[in-house]
């Protein structure tokens, strides 16, 4: 009786949009995934399965399956994280990721989708050399947690993108972050500490541009079975440039107290990311500066 309710849902849904392929997006309320959720919002290709924790609970296998049994999705972009900045303890957020992803690629290999965008992180190579052929080697559990989520999708045989994303920025951003503290607190004229000199480089990639990226790599007939691909804006920035560039756009003093705290020693001092492959298989180039970023971030955070 139990499996005849699930396959009247599963056709009930097939049938709401049979022109449009199903996708599913995970993690649909976050801050890359809401604004992915706008851009496909009126879509003809894509008819969309938003899953949050409250629709669905990826950490249990049997409500993950259930769902895939019912919508049997074209398509999945697997953003659901837990990120230090959202549990206090990283172990216990990394291993949260591992099983999410575990329950998510147990559940499609049943119904295989034509293919998964995984969102990685830059950091899993663990060092200033970027290259997709280079040997990864994760230095925190955040990324270590994506690398071994790689490997499952590996393991299983699944069609998958994994996009390597560097840090991702722009408006509706929560707190936690560098660009998002050091906006938040510039414009209420209040100091932050940061754990180095300013002298640390880094790519910054705006949100429009992450979405875009995966909205490329979803469609894109170049790729076929497994790929690994990074990307990013292509240009690295001094955070010390970056904050004086906020404080150009917002004609604010910037208070930052630099070497506040101690500089973690598996972070890198510059991370260079090379793109080429992006632009060969996705056609992906960043479309907002840095600066562009940064004016649309400040205008629509200030609109709140």
């Amino acid at each position: 009786m139990e499996n005849r309710g699930k396959s009247q849902l599963a056709k009930k849904w097939k049938k709401l949009m049979p022109a449009a392929r199903r996708l599913l997006i995970t993690g649909a309320n976050g801050f890359i995934g809401s604004t992915l959720g706008l851009m496909l919002n009126n879509s003809k290709n894509w008819k969309i399965y938003p899953l949050t924790r409250t629709t669905c609970d990826l950490l249990s296998f049997q409500k993950t399956k259930k769902i895939i049994q019912a919508i049997q999705p074209h398509g999945v972009v697997h953003l659901a994280a837990h990120t230090p900045q959202k549990i206090n303890d990283p172990w216990l957020a990394a291993s949260r990721n591992i099983q999410m992803t575990h329950h998510l690629a147990a559940a499609l290999k049943e119904y295989p989708p034509q293919r998964i965008i995984h969102i990685g992180t830059i950091q899993e190579y663990g060092s200033s050399t970027c290259h997709e052929d280079r040997t990864p080697c994760p230095r925190n559990p955040y990324a270590l947690s994506k690398y071994v989520g790689l490997e499952l999708l590996k393991a299983s045989g699944l069609p998958f993108v994994h996009l390597r994303f560097p840090i991702v920025y722009g408006p509706n951003q929560k707190g936690g972050y560098f660009l998002s503290s050091l906006i938040a607190s510039t414009l209420k004229n209040q100091a932050m500490s940061a754990a180095s000199g300013g002298k640390q480089k880094r790519d910054f990639l705006y949100v429009d541009d992450a979405a875009k990226a995966i909205i490329l790599a979803l469609e894109t007939t170049k790729v076929s079975g497994q790929e690994i691909i990074n990307v990013a804006y292509g240009h690295s920035y001094a955070l010390r440039q970056v904050a004086q560039l906020i404080g150009q756009i917002t004609r604010k003093k910037i208070k930052i107290h630099w070497k506040a705290r101690p500089y973690p020693c598996n972070q890198p001092k510059t991370v260079a990311i090379p793109t080429l492959k992006a632009k060969k298989l996705l056609n992906f180039s960043a479309q907002h500066s840095l600066e562009e970023g940064l004016r649309q971030t400040l205008l629509r955070w200030r609109d709140l």
